[in-house]
């Protein structure tokens, strides 16, 4: 490996590590596990041509917040599947059967779906969270990044923050 790719790597990790230290303590995907997930998902889309370090990093981004999406619905489903009486009470570590995750797992869930949502109709703020969300870019390297000024980018974002607020507090009441 040379380099330039090896740095990279080292950089995807470090972004891998920081999606996980958000996650639940006894995830199972690790952090190398997302970030070859995503590395999978994201370069038969790149182009032969060399694009922008910060376009490469966003759309890594993208591809993990996707991949730990997609793994919280699997859980929630194989969870929503298993009968309510599949162990005695008395077998339980938790016998309430009160799932902190549970609720991390719902409003993770309810993110993505106002974002999805969202980006039907403004699919340039969407992209504008992504990056700032996701890939924790400053608004200045999202606005060099789509090649808007950053009042642009600050005026959307702000915009974008209070339609998703909205949104999922009307989910999370209703």
């Amino acid at each position: 490996m040379d380099s330039l790719t090896e740095n990279f790597y080292c950089e995807l990790r470090l972004l891998a590590r920081s999606f996980m230290r958000r996650e639940r303590w006894n995830h199972t995907l690790s952090p190398t596990d997302l970030c070859h997930e995503a590395y999978s998902r994201v370069c038969p889309r790149l182009s032969t041509g060399v694009a922008p370090i910060h376009d490469m990093r966003a759309s890594f981004a993208i591809a993990m917040r996707r991949v730990l999406i997609e793994h919280a619905r699997k859980r929630i489903r194989r969870n929503n599947l298993l009968p309510r009486d599949y162990l005695d009470v008395g077998h339980c570590a938790n016998p309430t059967r009160f799932d902190p995750d549970r609720l991390e797992l719902d409003r993770l869930a309810m993110m993505e779906e106002a974002l999805e949502e969202f980006s039907k109709k403004y699919p340039i703020h969407a992209k504008i969270v992504e990056h700032k969300i996701y890939a924790r870019l400053s608004i200045e390297k999202i606005a060099q990044l789509m090649g808007i000024s950053d009042a642009t980018v600050q005026r959307r974002w702000d915009f974008a923050k209070a339609n998703l607020m909205r949104d999922i507090l009307k989910r999370d009441q209703g």
